[in-house]
């Protein structure tokens, strides 16, 4: 039932930001069940992430866009050698009975976030997290350490940065820094602190219309 949840979360998100790239992609299934951990004490999507340099990696996610399949087309291109770009086209279309008028606000909210902000910016909050800072780089990170605590929600509440959004996949990819970051001592993150602390407050729930 997870995997099933979510290929079609993942189809959800493309027919609703169809330029999503690979990098702001595997965050979305990655904030969407951070809430949904802090909301309920379980996860929506996957039990298990990956701890990577560039952030926790859902595998089912990443194994599901890394090429073509009966769900998604997905297009790969380097038009350098420091930049790839995906593109995702949706063979199916999103089966959004499977949720909940709480979990489709959910994933309108994050979706929102990750247009108004670079790859680089949504890949950087991550960091400032306990679940990737306390686990081995290609370690499975604890679920117990999705419950966020107040260090996580420290700083959270500068304006975008806006990098070169195509190079973030090939950073995701290759391990390649980049350019707009080698000589930047500060990342700027997402300006809706409310990723850390609002939606995390059930009583926002009666907000959201289901659809």
């Amino acid at each position: 039932m997870k995997r099933n949840k979510q290929v079609n979360a993942i189809l959800y998100a493309i027919e609703e930001y169809p330029g999503i790239g690979r990098t702001k992609l595997m965050k979305f299934v990655f904030f969407v069940d951070l809430i949904i951990f802090n909301r309920r004490g379980e996860t929506l999507l996957e039990d298990e992430y990956i701890r990577m340099p560039f952030g926790p990696v859902p595998p089912v996610a990443y194994a599901l866009t890394s090429c073509s399949n009966e769900y998604i087309q997905v297009t790969r291109r380097y038009p350098s050698p420091r930049v790839v770009q995906y593109r995702f086209k949706p063979l199916q279309h999103a089966d959004r009975g499977l949720f909940t008028g709480e979990e489709k606000g959910i994933f309108r909210e994050v979706l929102e976030v990750l247009r108004k902000n670079s790859a680089t910016a949504v890949s950087a909050l991550s960091h400032r997290y306990r679940l990737w800072r306390e686990v081995g780089t290609g370690h499975p990170i604890p679920l117990d350490l999705f419950q966020l605590c107040e260090d996580d929600l420290e700083g959270t509440e500068s304006g975008p940065f806006m990098a070169d959004e195509e190079a973030s996949d090939m950073a995701m990819e290759c391990g390649i820094q980049e350019p707009g970051l080698q000589n930047r001592s500060d990342i700027l993150l997402m300006s809706e602190a409310s990723l850390a602390k609002d939606w995390l407050r059930p009583e926002e729930d009666e907000a959201w219309a289901d659809l």
